[in-house]
């Protein structure tokens, strides 16, 4: 398709949606003989006949509409890349990385990128998620432009600001703690199997919350991890905003731990000092602050 067609494909479109060259002229403000010669031009270029001129009411040829189907995808995407470079030209950034904890319900972070999005920001967004030490290896290695971590460590190279603490909540099938006694001691639960997601950090992991017995079961998110508690495979620490159904359900009991059963995790989010941040990047930490 040259460049030309998408002219004379959008005034075919004018035809069809006015029913007459007259209309679709004054919808374009130009003269009939110019959109008729258009149309000729474009019937020549491909050898076939588009318009049916039989009749008072211009309508389109079999081989009009087939053509005329696919050249709205073309003038879609031709609009699209006027939009995409006009935000590149007003500092939009052609990408986004974004590295999350996988603690973190994606949910926060899926909505942000959901109301850019219908706003027109053509920004591509990356979204990669890690554990503990393995989100700031992430960061670090991608370069990637933004991390939600649970383990921030002081680095000259980044910024970093609290945004709020993950609640956590050790819990178990209600058919596993089948002794039922009112509160357990630290050596009655590590009889237990106890299932925890693995820091992704390989060369550095850090210790997430545990009770520290010798039968583990380590997982690799915590969906699975959820799944795994409510199998009676054992019991785990779980961010209490994944687990409301199911304690309201009775299918997952907090744990009667006298050590105590909930704690918290202090949420960062993360940015480069050495990179000045475009519009995506500022809107998108806009936008996640303003939902919080």
């Amino acid at each position: 398709m040259r460049g030309n067609d998408l002219d004379a494909f959008n005034i075919l479109a004018e035809i069809v949606a006015r029913g007459s060259f007259k209309k679709a002229a004054e919808a374009l403000h130009k003269t009939v003989p110019a959109i008729s010669y258009s149309v000729s031009q474009l019937e020549k270029r491909y050898g076939l006949s588009l318009v049916d001129r039989s009749s008072y009411r211009a309508t389109l040829t079999d081989h009009g509409l087939r053509l005329l189907s696919e050249a709205r995808k073309v003038m879609a995407q031709a609009e699209y890349l006027d939009s995409v470079a006009a935000q590149l030209l007003d500092d939009w950034e052609p990408s986004l990385e974004v590295i999350i904890d996988g603690m973190l319900d994606p949910r926060i972070v899926l909505d942000t990128i959901q109301a850019l999005k219908a706003k027109g920001v053509s920004t591509t967004f990356q979204l990669t998620t890690e554990y503990l030490g393995g989100v700031e290896k992430r960061f670090q290695q991608n370069r990637a432009d933004i991390m939600f971590t649970l383990n921030y460590t002081a680095n000259e190279q980044w910024h970093c600001e609290n945004l709020f603490d993950i609640d956590v909540m050790l819990v178990a099938s209600p058919h596993l703690l089948t002794d039922r006694q009112t509160t357990y001691e630290l050596n009655d639960l590590t009889r237990y199997l106890e299932v925890s997601v693995k820091d992704s950090s390989f060369t550095d992991p850090v210790p997430g919350r545990s009770l520290g017995g010798l039968d583990m079961f380590f997982v690799g998110d915590f969906y699975t991890k959820k799944q795994a508690i409510l199998r009676g495979m054992g019991l785990g620490w779980m961010p209490s905003t994944w687990i409301k159904e199911e304690l309201a359900s009775g299918d997952l009991v907090e744990v009667p731990y006298r050590g105590g059963a909930r704690d918290r995790y202090r949420l960062w989010l993360g940015t480069w000092k050495t990179s000045a941040a475009g519009k995506a990047q500022t809107r998108f930490i806009e936008a996640v602050k303003a939902g919080l």
